[in-house]
């Protein structure tokens, strides 16, 4: 049988709960996991429980200040199973992403991936959006590695009006 390893993505809306439940589950099932992206993360993090897991995983946290708000991203790479080599901020609070470069230890040699860690706020604009996954695209462009896009992508349509929903008619 093959022992498979996950990457956990959840946007936790800023709950410091959520939060410490992501870690002690991190804490006790760290060998299930190469990493873990989270979005969208509380402004106080419970930092006993991140130091426990400090010792197996790598941590970057980053901030994109709002006017009113910031959109806070974290990612959490399996030191056993993986190491970042650069890690870049891209965008801004309404398309925020962290783009880690990972050389992974499992699997097969030479096996380097981007991971981009996103988190699309409803309002973003198609410029912001465009913006973010251009600058992702850009960053990985020339490297034999692969890129991973992963996080929370909201996403606004006019097709999503009822008003304007042209499916709609199909169920009326």
């Amino acid at each position: 049988m093959m022992n498979r390893k996950f990457i956990l993505s959840k946007n936790i809306d800023r709950s410091l709960a959520e939060h410490r439940q992501i870690t002690k589950n991190l804490d006790l099932n760290y060998n299930d996991y190469i990493a873990i992206t989270l979005q969208d993360t509380p402004s106080c993090i419970d930092t006993q429980r991140s130091r426990n897991i400090s010792d197996k995983y790598e941590i970057t946290h980053h901030e994109f200040p709002g006017n009113t708000t910031s959109t806070r991203l974290l990612t959490a790479i399996n030191r056993s199973m993986a190491c970042i080599i650069q890690t870049y901020q891209l965008g801004n609070m309404a398309a925020a992403g962290i783009l880690s470069e990972i050389r992974l230890r499992v699997g097969p040699p030479g096996g380097e991936i981007y991971l981009a860690n996103v988190y699309i706020r409803p309002q973003a604009g198609y410029c912001d959006v465009m913006r973010l996954l251009s600058q992702l695209v850009d960053k990985s462009r020339g490297r034999t590695s692969k890129l991973l896009i992963i996080g929370d992508v909201n996403a606004s349509s006019t097709l999503w009006d009822p008003d304007h929903d042209i499916r709609s008619e199909e169920y009326q």
